[in-house]
């Protein structure tokens, strides 16, 4: 069994939380007590304080290649009949969506990201296995 790293990663602080520890501190309060009250650390507090702006940066990324009209496009195509759902990433992306030049990496973590798998030769929702009774494969749960 592989052990937890020796720092574990801190998640970022928001705006209000940024604004909040400059309130605290202008109050007077003391970066320990500031970062009890906001469960964070003190160089969080202190990187919060010192900053000229609290909007916190944009995070870096690859932006999807998909938009979200085209994932809404994928889903219900998925949901539309039995039949899609036995389809392969792969065969979605060299059949009904192949206009959209993408590979079946792109259709899997974009679906992915909706909360569907692929389970045995299907492709369902995560939230719906497990569930019993007869389920229709592709459903969504919110």
């Amino acid at each position: 069994m592989t052990e937890p790293p020796s720092t574990p990663r801190h998640r970022y602080l928001s705006r209000d939380e940024r604004i909040a520890a400059r309130a605290l501190r202008q109050a007077g309060h003391t970066y320990t007590f500031i970062a009890n009250q906001l469960s964070c650390t003190e160089r969080q507090v202190a990187y919060a304080i010192t900053r000229d702006c609290v909007t916190p940066k944009k995070r870096s990324g690859r932006p999807p290649r998909l938009s979200d009209a085209q994932v809404d496009q994928l889903e219900a195509f998925i949901r539309s009949s039995n039949s899609n759902r036995q389809l392969s990433y792969l065969q979605l992306a060299q059949g009904p969506f192949q206009h959209w030049n993408v590979g079946e990496y792109t259709i899997r973590s974009a679906l992915r990201r909706r909360g569907y798998a692929l389970r045995g030769h299907k492709l369902i929702s995560t939230g719906d296995h497990g569930s019993g009774g007869g389920s229709s494969g592709a459903t969504k749960h919110g």
